[in-house]
């Protein structure tokens, strides 16, 4: 089992369908085919989107009259899982803990059986798990069990996000940009693209714009910019944004009195008057000179 934790929007389910895809899959001499076709390999629910009454009867499946609207037998997603084949649990850590006991016995006896049924049924394949919630304080806090996420996470993959791959480097957005584009853009046009679009970022957000949608927002970046020329982060904290432009308005100062208080509080943050003299563009007896004079 492997557990794949991340920000939302790092590609945690590519990282899970590259794991399910690459699973080997045996070939039958006599009917001379593989036993498993690839792309049905893998087996995708994503825990947030069903009704916590709804998930076990997508997982482990259900006897036809188990409840009102089981109007027939229904494999869920560990019997059609193949030998070969992989469960993706995305957001599992919304799984309720009743859930929870039943996903535990499954892997530790490889065992299940369908609502309403009291056959046992064998589950063989693999089970992913992937989330963005801090697994430490769900447990710590008792809304998962710790013996469920030990056993889930026999391997453990953490997906960077986008701000730690990039690093504020332009060949890594443009690199990055030209891989998003490349499954719709033709070769021919790819390059010149690729720079207008890491041009326009680079104006216009920064290369150290945080990107908190990580490569998801990426992509609805580089689309606003070829439709409209333009992206403006919507969900942005603008509270957290400080307007210059506004607080000087706003809080009349001489000239004297600003730059006394930008040289002070970039000395602070640098530590020495030649750091100091780098960050602000100053001589070096200009800034002690300031910084020896009264506030």
């Amino acid at each position: 089992s492997t557990v794949i934790l991340g920000e939302s929007g790092t590609g945690k389910e590519l990282a899970a369908q590259a794991i399910a895809y690459s699973h080997f899959i045996p070939f039958d001499a006599k009917k001379k085919c593989f036993t498993d076709q690839y792309f049905s390999l893998f087996h995708p629910i994503n825990i947030a989107a069903f009704p916590s009454s709804l998930i076990d009867s997508q997982l482990f499946g259900y006897m036809k009259g188990a409840f009102t609207g089981a109007n027939n037998d229904r494999k869920g997603f560990f019997e059609d899982c193949s030998d070969c084949g992989t469960v993706f649990l995305d957001e599992f850590g919304e799984i309720t803990r009743e859930t929870q006991t039943k996903l535990l016995r499954v892997l530790q006896t490889r065992q299940f059986t369908r609502i309403g049924s009291n056959t046992p049924r064998t589950f063989t394949g693999r089970v992913i798990g992937a989330t963005n919630a801090d697994m430490a304080l769900a447990c710590q806090e008792g809304r998962f069990r710790k013996d469920l996420f030990y056993r889930m996470c026999s391997d453990i993959i953490i997906t960077p996000p986008l701000r730690e791959i990039l690093e504020g480097s332009e060949k890594e957005l443009y690199d990055f940009i030209s891989l998003l584009l490349k499954p719709s853009i033709d070769s021919e046009h790819l390059e010149k693209v690729a720079a207008i679009s890491t041009d326009w970022i680079k104006k216009n957000l920064g290369l150290d714009y945080p990107w908190p949608g990580n490569a998801r927002e990426l992509g609805q970046c580089i689309r606003n910019i070829l439709v409209g020329g333009k992206y403006i982060p919507i969900l942005e904290e603008k509270q957290n944004r400080f307007d210059l432009d506004d607080f000087f308005y706003k809080t009349p100062m001489r000239a004297e009195e600003v730059q006394q208080r930008y040289v002070r509080a970039v000395h602070q943050r640098e530590g020495s008057i030649l750091g100091t003299a780098k960050a602000t563009g100053l001589n070096r007896r200009t800034i002690k000179k300031i910084l020896d004079e009264k506030e």
